[in-house]
């Protein structure tokens, strides 16, 4: 079982940002669970930490065993393979993982890897964990804002890997958005399926139309409606690989009276047609999409 989330970058202007390719926690029970590092698209640095059973890190011509407390770090793409090796008596390896690209953190990664080793042996309490914790659970509950956001959260993280890799620690930040925008926020969530109306979020949070599309950007990255739609297309993304419900079904149960402008919309923020993401191969698509607001 995993639970992963991941990430486009659409408008193309993300490259001078921290961005996030894929997070995820999830158990790996079976040996097609394998991934190589010559053979993946795009490039990044990828952390996974060991919570329970065991998993295998070959690099170049040797493996090493991943045991719990232990992450590893690579970059991609390098002569690194990763997987779960089946034996008798064998428990599920359980993983908690973030890959990350963009500006230093290839760089940022290496020198780690220079310093310690390709494999750190951390307390479930470390700072670089917790972090990492922090940023699943607000990827998971869609508190991340914009993308400029997404790259001050990915270099905080970062600087606590840094800190990790030389034996410091940073403390974590907090951050919080205002009740009656978290309540417009699920509101919209909780009602995609729906005819939503910039109208229909400011009566039930009890703020002026005017008032709501100014502010809302400065906690989300974007208007209201642009939340509504991005969040459409991310569900949408989520029936398509986990559903067997036609596009057209999909497109309704989103919120999309045509299918055509849904597929319009999909292939302009995600890159492919409705039909192509449900078919793409799993080292191109993640289980859980999040398009950056």
């Amino acid at each position: 079982m995993q639970h992963t989330f991941g990430f486009r970058y659409p408008d193309g202007q993300g490259h001078k940002l921290y961005r996030i390719v894929s997070i995820g926690h999830g158990t790996a029970e079976r040996p097609e669970y394998r991934w190589q590092g010559l053979s993946r698209k795009h490039g990044g640095l990828i952390f996974q930490y060991t919570l329970s059973g065991e998993g295998r890190l070959r690099l170049g011509e040797d493996v090493h065993r991943l045991v719990r407390g232990q992450a590893f770090l690579v970059t991609v793409p390098s002569d690194h393979e990763y997987y779960y090796e089946q034996q008798p008596g064998n428990v599920p390896w359980e993983f908690v993982w973030l890959r990350v690209e963009g500006m230093l953190a290839e760089e940022i990664g290496a020198e780690c890897i220079r310093s310690m080793g390709p494999i750190v042996q951390l307390e479930p309490g470390a700072p670089v964990l917790e972090g990492l914790w922090r940023l699943y659970g607000d990827v998971s509950a869609k508190r991340i804002g914009d993308k400029f956001d997404m790259s001050l959260r990915l270099y905080e993280w970062l600087l606590l890997l840094q800190k990790a890799c030389s034996g410091g620690s940073l403390p974590l930040k907090e951050a919080g958005v205002p009740d009656a925008y978290e309540r417009a926020a699920a509101y919209i969530r909780d009602h995609l399926h729906e005819d939503i109306s910039l109208e229909d979020v400011a009566l039930i949070v009890g703020i002026t139309k005017h008032h709501l599309c100014k502010t809302f950007p400065r906690y989300f990255g974007c208007t209201p409606m642009d939340y509504v739609r991005n969040r459409r297309i991310e569900q949408a993304a989520r029936l398509l690989r986990q559903s067997g419900l036609s596009v057209t079904e999909i497109a309704r149960s989103c919120g999309f009276s045509s299918t055509s402008y849904f597929g319009k919309v999909f292939v302009r923020l995600v890159g492919l047609t409705p039909s192509q993401y449900r078919e793409a191969s799993a080292d191109r698509i993640q289980d859980m999409l999040h398009v950056m607001d």
